[in-house]
């Protein structure tokens, strides 16, 4: 191994080791006290679309890719400071380039789980998965519909305006089929 590569290593392992000792308690605490919150909100972001599902000799028709905005709600529940469940609707809106074009949206469900590092400030990950749909139209395959179910991930911060309303931060990368699909967001949920 590179130098370079073990103190990355090294940082990385000591910033998870610090924010584990850092979590510990509200860790501990949240066992004591459970809750029960839900949420609904919004975001919006960006997205790119990439796939290499075309096989073709030809170079250039490879790979698909595009990138474009996109919006997705959500509703869930926090049973605890930690561990919580959210269900919601992407839309990726739709993606084109010189060969073809699609349009792509899918439902979600997974499960959340945070690291409070104070009441207002906690970063996450979730994962689940995604029942998408996508139409598209392919100069050289002509029309092409499919849909299906695929795993998701993510990451995220949350970050408390007020006694009801939060802010999200994400990155999240889905698949759709074989396309790979990695979107920014930022939006707001409704604490209720």
């Amino acid at each position: 191994m590179t130098t370079k590569l073990m103190t990355r290593k090294t940082l990385l392992l000591g910033t998870l080791a610090g924010s584990l000792g850092l979590a510990t308690p509200a860790l501990a605490q949240e066992w004591q006290n459970p809750i029960a919150e839900g949420y609904v909100g919004g975001s919006f972001g960006y997205h790119t679309y990439e796939t290499e599902e075309f096989p073709d000799s030809r170079e250039e028709f490879d790979n698909f890719e595009d990138e474009h905005e996109s919006w997705k709600v959500r509703a869930g529940a926090q049973f605890s400071e930690v561990w919580g469940i959210e269900a919601g609707y992407t839309d990726f809106g739709e993606v084109a380039d010189d060969r073809a074009s699609f349009e792509a949206a899918g439902v979600t469900a997974g499960v959340t789980a945070a690291l409070p590092l104070t009441p207002k400030f906690a970063p996450y990950a979730k994962g689940g998965y995604m029942f998408w749909d996508r139409n598209g139209e392919d100069r050289l395959l002509g029309s092409r519909d499919d849909d299906g179910e695929d795993p998701y991930y993510g990451v995220g911060l949350r970050v408390g305006l007020s006694e009801q309303l939060d802010m999200r931060v994400e990155y999240d990368r889905y698949a759709l089929d074989e396309a790979d699909v990695d979107m920014a967001s930022v939006g707001l949920n409704y604490l209720f």
